[in-house]
């Protein structure tokens, strides 16, 4: 994010925007940057670290389970995917948001 955008952002002032699609791509930034923001925070480090941990324990239980016990088997599934899912759309927003500033750049151009 170019540093004026960063400085509007953090004073809260009203922004006029050409058209609704500048806005929406201004608001994708934003998003972006408070994804990135948590990401950086002790708490983003430690909710990851977490996750990541998570993953792994899970990865211990299905190498171990037994191949017929399909319900656990598919509740371990779940878990894992769920903690993907979390890690995962947080990444997105921080993709969506760098694609976003690029296209609000050549947008103003």
């Amino acid at each position: 994010m170019h540093e004026m955008e960063k400085q509007l952002h953090d004073a809260e002032i009203e922004v006029e925007f050409q058209d609704q699609t500048e806005e929406t791509l201004y608001q994708l930034v934003m998003l972006g940057e408070s994804a990135r923001d948590f990401f950086d925070s002790d708490v983003g480090r430690y909710v990851i670290g977490a996750a990541r941990m998570d993953l792994e324990v899970i990865d211990q239980k299905l190498r171990v389970v037994s191949p017929w016990r399909r319900r656990k088997i598919l509740k371990l599934q779940m878990e894992y995917k769920a903690v993907q899912d979390g890690i995962r759309w947080i990444a997105e927003v921080i993709q969506q948001a760098e694609d976003a500033e690029t296209q609000l750049n050549q947008y103003r151009e």
